[in-house]
């Protein structure tokens, strides 16, 4: 993404989570009155803002780490896979049975 997507929509993701927020607390503390719809749908606008900003630049990952097949997180589960690719083999394509997309290669 060019930076200057980025910062726009870094704009937006901040100004859908102020405004939601902003017009929740208004409604449920400073408002005469309120219709159910004008709380859902501020609390709507700031879960959207949230989970943007969340996905696009609290969560994100950088692009060297996208490219790169994931790990095993510990050494427990990197010695498991191991044992297993070292007994099976490589999965191979199974044609004749179709759904069935994986199988190992027994020696």
């Amino acid at each position: 993404m060019s930076p200057i997507r980025r910062t726009i929509s870094l704009i937006l993701a901040l100004a859908l989570f102020a405004l939601g927020l902003g017009g929740l607390g208004w409604l449920l503390f400073f408002a005469l009155w309120w219709k159910g719809w004008m709380v859902l749908a501020s609390g709507t606008m700031a879960i959207l803002g949230g989970l943007w900003l969340w996905e696009d630049f609290i969560n994100a990952t950088p692009k060297e780490q996208q490219k790169r097949p994931r790990q095993a997180s510990s050494p427990v589960s990197r010695a498991f896979q191991r044992s297993l690719t070292a007994r099976r083999g490589p999965p191979m394509w199974d044609g004749h049975r179709k759904g069935v997309a994986m199988e190992t290669k027994h020696a």
